[in-house]
């Protein structure tokens, strides 16, 4: 009879365990300077990448340009859906390049982190209105790009490494020692944790697609990718010379990406392989940026990466290279 009602215990113990590790987990407050972080290097590239607009842009967003406002109209109708631009208010190529120029202002004020609150989501509303304006212009790096932008709006981001915490440790400088629990925050929690999240789900859609490609099951994907002249920045098809051993050689690199796709959606939860892929990401994507040439996605989610670092790992190594007042930050509900 004890046993029974012990065992009633126990099964009635599971649901609040797993309610106080779901509320672990997603709300206990944590230091926002990871998230900071990744505002620093989404923003460089999304400034990056709103920039590369610039040579074209009145061939191609002028009113009577190559992808005019009725064609972008025409193709979200065919599409089935609709989408927020703030380019299609644009009537002439003063109004275009004031909203440009106004976009530019925002993705610095971002990456500065200045007014940070209001700058991220400024930023996401004009990298947003590029993508819908011109649908047809789509990346690798444009379904990733405001997904990383959006989280960063949840949290404090603008904590640390920014204008804005350097101006509240002046008016505040009991707050301004490293990783003290005033800063501390549970929307820092929630915005890295859905980062986490979206990121795993990301590289696992990733390694299901490419499972359904005959290139990456042949072992033949990487040899693709370093073919493409219009796009690689590195000729690396003279290593052909090397015979077979040169198939073995891009056989190994292409399993090496699915497999360490896969394992990063699975064990990147483990504290123990954690380090591992995170310092297999720095290869992994530094060798598809040189040999497939989309540099800003790779960066982008090379950084994505870094969701996954500890604070405290981060704050020692802000403090071996001098930095740790400008990691300091400063409160978060300031």
């Amino acid at each position: 009879m004890n046993e029974q009602s012990s065992q009633t215990v126990r099964l009635r113990d599971i649901p609040i365990r797993f309610g106080r590790a779901w509320t672990a987990f997603w709300f206990t407050p944590s230091d926002p300077v990871v998230l900071s972080l990744l505002r620093v290097l989404v923003g460089a590239v999304a400034l990056w990448w709103y920039l590369s607009f610039l040579p074209d842009l009145q061939d191609w967003f002028a009113p009577q340009g190559i992808f005019s406002l009725k064609m972008s109209q025409s193709l979200r109708e065919n599409a089935g859906g609709t989408a927020f631009s703030l380019f299609d208010f644009v009537g002439s190529s003063s109004q275009l390049w004031l909203v440009y120029v106004l976009g530019i202002v925002a993705l610095l004020m971002m990456l500065c982190g200045i007014l940070t609150r209001f700058s991220t989501i400024a930023a996401l509303v004009f990298v947003l209105s590029f993508i819908h304006r011109a649908p047809m212009l789509t990346r690798y790096v444009d379904g990733v790009l405001p997904m990383l932008m959006f989280y960063l709006c949840l949290g404090p981001s603008g904590a640390c490494f920014s204008v804005d915490a350097c101006t509240g440790q002046r008016r505040r400088p009991d707050v301004a020692s490293i990783a003290t629990p005033s800063i501390f925050s549970s929307a820092a929690t929630v915005a890295i944790r859905v980062m986490q999240v979206h990121l795993v789900l990301v590289y696992a859609a990733m390694a299901i697609a490419q499972l359904q490609g005959d290139k990456w099951w042949q072992g033949t994907a990487v040899w693709w990718l370093m073919a493409r002249p219009e796009s690689r920045l590195v000729d690396l098809t003279g290593l052909s010379n090397m015979g077979i051993a040169f198939e073995y050689l891009i056989n190994l690199c292409t399993y090496t990406i699915v497999v360490y796709e896969l394992c990063f959606a699975v064990l990147i939860w483990n504290p123990l392989a954690r380090p591992i892929l995170l310092l297999l990401g720095v290869f992994v994507w530094s060798g598809l940026a040189l040999i497939g040439g989309s540099v800003s996605f790779c960066v982008l989610m090379l950084a994505a990466t870094l969701a996954f670092l500890r604070p405290e790992t981060l704050r020692n190594w802000c403090a071996r290279c001098g930095i740790e007042k400008l990691a300091a930050g400063k409160m978060a509900a300031a």
